[in-house]
């Protein structure tokens, strides 16, 4: 899969290393990049396929969208998507897994509703704004003050998160897949960060 599709890892910060990955340390990046980069061109196909795919494979969760999926690492790979990252590689190997997204959401999976009604009312709006915009296919309850939305259909399932998830994950979609989201009827001014695309969704 595309390197640059992967947009998130394990830690909060790309290249902010709190742990090890499998005893892969701060200069685990260095070393490996030198060892790639010194591998002979006849021997660099059996030297990835081992580092990626034999010896604990990176793994990926797929996130599905309009124009085609981004990726998350799971459990095992961010020392390793790093280092492909930083090089500019374009392709690397991984296993793939897909979550069966929910078909019903509250609030309260979306938000902190101790953040008060304000915020709990604000994602009934959102939602009910891209279902009139056709960006989400699908119903809206109540269970008392609480918005809940059964989800037909998603192109972009980040949408259904807060706004800082959703524009978020708008800024890397725009910029993997250029186009997309317009397509998709989301503005380009929208896509610009969280300011714009709160201004779009409750404006």
């Amino acid at each position: 899969m595309r390197t640059d599709a992967i947009v998130q890892a394990v830690d909060e910060v790309w290249g902010d290393f709190d742990r090890s990955e499998e005893s892969r340390g701060p200069s685990w990046i260095p070393r490996a990049a030198r060892e790639l980069l010194t591998t002979e061109p006849e021997q660099l196909t059996a030297f990835l396929r081992h580092h990626l795919a034999e010896v604990s494979a990176v793994t990926l969760g797929v996130i599905n969208g309009p124009a085609g999926p981004l990726y998350n690492v799971s459990s095992g790979g961010a020392h390793r998507t790093r280092l492909f990252r930083i090089l500019g590689l374009p392709w690397m190997i991984a296993k793939l897994y897909a979550r069966i997204p929910p078909r019903r959401f509250d609030v309260a999976s979306v938000i902190d509703t101790a953040k008060g009604m304000p915020e709990v009312e604000r994602v009934g709006d959102g939602w009910r704004t891209l279902l009139e915009r056709g960006l989400l296919q699908g119903r809206i309850s109540y269970e008392g003050d609480f918005a809940v939305l059964d989800l037909d259909h998603a192109p972009a399932p980040w949408l259904v998160g807060d706004a800082a998830l959703a524009s978020a994950y708008n800024t890397a979609y725009e910029r993997v897949y250029p186009g997309a989201l317009t397509e998709l009827g989301i503005p380009a001014t929208a896509l610009t960060g969280r300011k714009a695309w709160e201004q779009w969704l409750y404006g």
